[in-house]
């Protein structure tokens, strides 16, 4: 009985002594910076807040995803005065209890993909360096009452894939009875988080500061009023059936944005100058089903003549409805380093032909296909030669057909003129000519 209780004590004892982490967990020196110390990994290691580990005094990085953990509380891993980011995504947790902890240099906290409802509101006091927090596929809805007052220096903020569009919708980002969010936030991500409808001014309050959002995959059917310094916007997977250039000029040109995602929106049509005011170096259009029409005016008129301020790198119009393109664009799209044209219904006729001429990337060619005429169906266009583009010249030429059509209305009216003429004028009725004879 006796030995048995002594084996009972030494177990206990062996299971509460700390541990370094170290000894665990995958440990390297950073050396860059601008954050210098030890990195631990302990990605994917089950059960090793049970042994109650010991960070080292330098650490700069603890990465505790993927571990099966669903829960944390206060524990001396989470007592550091040098660490700086904190990983818990892809775990089970349901609870968090951090306010108890010293973290005081920590600005990065990732507890995306995990099962939390609720954050308990003390949760982030003395985190006031923390710069990135993402809270994004959890289980937060409007009765969470999510505030983050006193993470007054937090940068950016992701939020994605959560049900709490009703509530952002009635409580703003910005107030300190709604969310919270410092007035210097620089980037906000709230994609797919069932948002239906915004007021047309909710982001006035970030409007010189938030350079990036990100308002993807919602239920919204028309642009808000768009914040000046934007540098970075993604609104696709939303159902807009229109877009026009007063969506990015209204007071004065965002002339700072520079990537611009549209991606599976509604449209049918990208009209005249609607990117005529802005400088971007990236434009996704890819997906939009109902896309028929590219206006050869879309970046404006001027840059047809002088394209110097035309800076585009990228653009995507993969996976739309359009047959064919205006000739005008070739002075653009020639500057343009990646262009992706793949999956449309290309008309391949002599209005597509100087599409040939441009220097598109190899990958960027297998899917840029023929649908029409049936002879060059589903052929690679860079597999052609310029002879196979061929309009054919006929009477029912759209350049001609309303000419044609004038001509036959006017020779059969001139016909029908003529033959009332000659029957009623110069071909007396036979009937009346019988009964004159008669009387002789």
């Amino acid at each position: 009985m006796r030995a048995y209780i002594l084996f009972c004590v030494v177990i206990t004892c062996l299971q509460t002594e700390s541990v370094m982490i170290c000894d665990i967990c995958d440990c390297q020196e950073k050396s860059e910076p601008p954050t210098v110390g030890v990195v631990v990994n302990c990605s994917s290691h089950g059960g090793v807040l049970e042994v109650n580990p010991i960070l080292p005094n330098s650490s700069v990085t603890l990465d505790l995803s993927r571990s099966n953990l669903t829960s944390i509380q206060p524990a001396s891993i989470f007592q550091s005065d040098t660490l700086v980011e904190l990983l818990l995504y892809r775990n089970f947790l349901k609870e968090i209890n951090l306010y108890s902890n010293r973290l005081p240099q920590l600005k990065k906290l990732d507890l995306s993909e995990n099962e939390l409802e609720v954050l308990n509101s003390n949760l982030f006091k003395g985190f006031t360096k923390l710069e990135y927090l993402n809270l994004a596929s959890n289980k937060f809805s409007a009765m969470s009452q999510l505030n983050f007052n006193s993470l007054v220096n937090l940068k950016e903020l992701i939020l994605d894939n959560n049900d709490i569009g009703a509530d952002i919708e009635t409580r703003s980002l910005f107030d300190k009875q709604g969310y919270g969010l410092p007035l210097n936030i620089q980037s906000i991500s709230i994609s797919g988080i069932n948002l239906n409808n915004l007021t047309f001014e909710y982001f006035k309050p970030v409007d010189k500061t938030l350079r990036k959002l990100v308002i993807s995959n919602n239920n919204l059917t028309i642009f808000v009023r768009l914040p000046q310094r934007l540098e970075y916007l993604d609104y696709c997977n939303n159902p807009i059936r229109n877009i026009s250039s007063n969506d990015f000029y209204l007071l004065e040109p965002m002339v700072y944005l520079r990537e611009l995602k549209l991606n599976n929106l509604d449209i049918e049509e990208v009209p005249q100058n609607v990117f005529s005011t802005l400088m971007l170096t990236n434009l996704e259009l890819k997906d939009n089903k109902n896309l028929k029409e590219f206006s050869n005016l879309t970046f404006g008129r001027q840059l047809l003549s002088d394209t110097y301020d035309f800076y585009l790198e990228n653009l995507t119009l993969k996976g739309s409805n359009l047959s064919t393109l205006d000739k005008g664009l070739s002075v653009l799209f020639v500057k343009v380093k990646r262009l992706d044209l793949q999956l449309n219904p290309w008309v391949c006729d002599c209005r597509l032909a100087w599409l040939r001429k441009l220097s598109i990337a190899p990958d960027l060619t297998d899917d840029l296909r023929c649908r029409s005429p049936s002879y060059l169906y589903n052929k690679r266009i860079f597999d052609l030669n310029e002879k196979d583009f061929v309009c054919l010249q006929s009477w029912w030429n759209e350049s001609e057909v309303g000419v044609t059509i004038g001509l036959v209305f006017y020779s059969l009216l001139v016909f029908v003129t003529f033959t009332w003429i000659y029957v009623f004028i110069y071909h007396p009725d036979p009937k009346v000519n019988r009964q004159e004879y008669s009387k002789l």
